[in-house]
C-alpha cells in the first residue's frame, strides 16, 4: 500500500510538472504572438515615419539641385559676361595701341613738316637777303653788269620768282603742319575715350568677379548642404529598409502557407530601368518602389496606366490603386490573370503591388520591386492566393 501511494504521489508530481511546462510554454507563446503584434505595429509606425522623413529629405535635395542648378546657370552667365568683358578689354586695349601708333605716325609727319618749314625759311631767307643786297645795289651797276637787257630782267624776275614760290610752299607746309596737329589733337581725344573705356570696363570686370566669387560662394554652400541631407535621407533610407525587412518577416511568418521567394534577392533585374536611382519616374512614382516597377512593366509589356503619381499626389499609394484603377475603367476583382497588377492592400500600411507572370489554379507566380526582393530590389515570389488578401487589376 504503500508502495503503491508513494508511486501514485510521483506519477502526480510528474503530471503537475508536464502541466506547469505546458501552462508555460502557451504563456510564452501567447506573450510572444502579442509581442509580435506590438511590434509590427510599432515597425509600421516607425516606417511611416521613416517615409516621411525621406520624402521631406528628398525634397530638401530637389530644392537644393534646384538651388544649386540655379547658380550653375547665374555662374555661367556671369563667366559668359566675363569673357565678352576680357575680349572688350583686350579690343579697346588694341584700339589704344592703333590710335597711339596713329598719334607717333602725326607726330613724326609734323616734325618732318616743321624740318621742311624751316628748310623753306632758309630760302626764303636768301632770297631776301639776295633782294635786299640788289636794292643796296644800283640799278645802273646790275644792267651793266648784264650781259643784255633780257639778262638784267631775267635776273629781277628769278629774284622775284623764287621769293612767291618759296613763300607758297612755306604757306603750304604750314597749312599741312596745322593739320597734322589738328588731327593729333582728335587722336589724343580718342585716346582719352579709350583709356576711359577700358577702365569703365575693367571696373565692369571687378565687379563680375565678385559677382562669380559669391555666387560660387552659394553654390559651395548649396552642394554642402545638399551633401549633408544626402546622408540624413541614407541614414533614413537604411533604417527604414531595416524596418520594412523586419516588417516582411514579421508578415510572412504570420501567413499560413506564406510567401515562397524565388529566385533571392536581384538587385537591379527584371529589366528595371531605375535601379539604384532615386526620384520620380515617368508616372509620378518613386523609383526603386513596387509602383515604379509595377508602372514600368505594364509599360514594358504593352498595357500602360495612366501617372496616378502625379494625378493623385500624397494619395496614390499602393493600396490606393483598388479604388483609383476603377475610375479608369479597369477592372478590380479576385480573379488571378497573367499580365495584370496583384495589389496586397494590408501588406504594411503603404500596401504593395507585384506584376503576375503566371497564374496555375491558385497559385500566383509573380515579380515585384522593394518587396520579395528586399530594399529597392527586383524579386520574384510565388504565393496561394486562398491564403493571402490580394485583388487584381486587369
Amino acid at each position: 500500500m504503500i508502495l503503491k501511494r508513494a508511486v501514485r504521489i510521483n506519477k502526480m508530481k510528474t503530471f503537475s510538472k508536464y502541466l506547469l511546462l505546458l501552462f508555460f510554454c502557451l504563456s510564452i507563446l501567447v506573450n510572444t504572438g502579442r509581442i509580435s503584434a506590438s511590434s509590427l505595429s510599432e515597425k509600421e509606425a516607425q516606417l511611416k515615419n521613416l517615409q516621411s522623413q525621406i520624402d521631406e529629405y528628398q525634397a530638401i535635395i530637389n530644392q537644393k539641385q534646384q538651388e544649386a542648378a540655379s547658380l550653375q546657370a547665374q555662374i555661367a552667365t556671369i563667366d559668359a559676361s566675363l569673357a565678352k568683358t576680357n575680349l572688350e578689354i583686350q579690343e579697346t586695349q588694341v584700339k589704344i595701341d592703333q590710335t597711339q601708333s596713329e598719334i607717333d605716325e602725326t607726330e613724326e609727319r609734323i616734325e618732318q613738316k616743321e624740318k621742311e618749314m624751316e628748310e623753306k625759311k632758309k630760302i626764303l631767307k636768301e632770297c631776301i637777303k639776295r633782294m635786299y643786297e640788289q636794292e643796296k645795289v644800283n640799278i645802273v651797276e646790275i644792267l651793266i653788269s648784264s650781259s643784255s637787257l633780257s639778262d638784267f630782267m631775267d635776273q629781277i624776275e628769278y629774284i622775284s620768282v623764287v621769293e612767291n614760290r618759296t613763300k607758297n610752299l612755306y604757306d603750304e607746309i604750314l597749312a599741312i603742319k596745322n593739320e597734322l596737329v589738328k588731327q593729333r589733337n582728335i587722336l589724343e581725344g580718342k585716346k582719352t575715350e579709350l583709356v576711359k573705356l577700358k577702365n569703365e570696363q575693367e571696373v565692369q570686370k571687378r565687379t563680375l568677379e565678385g559677382q562669380m566669387a559669391t555666387k560660387q560662394s552659394l553654390l559651395d554652400q548649396t552642394k554642402g548642404e545638399e551633401a549633408n541631407y544626402q546622408n540624413l535621407l541614407s541614414a533614413a533610407s537604411l533604417q527604414a529598409k531595416q524596418a520594412q525587412l523586419e516588417i516582411a518577416a514579421a508578415i510572412r511568418a504570420s501567413r499560413d502557407g506564406g510567401a515562397v521567394p524565388r529566385g533571392g534577392n536581384y538587385r537591379g533585374g527584371g529589366g528595371y530601368p531605375w535601379a539604384g536611382m532615386h526620384g520620380i519616374d515617368p508616372w509620378g512614382f518613386y523609383m526603386g518602389q513596387c509602383t515604379s516597377y509595377a508602372a514600368w512593366k505594364r509599360a514594358a509589356v504593352g498595357k500602360p496606366i495612366p501617372a496616378w503619381g502625379y494625378m493623385y499626389p500624397g494619395s496614390a499609394n499602393a493600396k490606393d490603386w483598388i479604388w483609383i484603377a476603377p475610375q479608369w475603367g479597369y477592372q478590380v476583382d479576385r480573379n488571378p490573370a497573367a499580365g495584370c497588377i496583384m495589389v496586397f492592400p494590408s501588406l504594411s500600411s503603404y500596401g504593395h503591388v507585384a506584376y503576375v507572370e503566371s497564374v496555375s489554379g491558385s497559385t500566383v507566380y509573380f515579380s515585384d520591386y522593394n518587396g520579395w526582393g528586399g530594399w529597392e530590389s527586383y524579386g520574384e515570389g510565388v504565393i496561394n492566393i486562398n491564403n493571402w488578401n490580394v485583388l487584381f487589376i486587369h
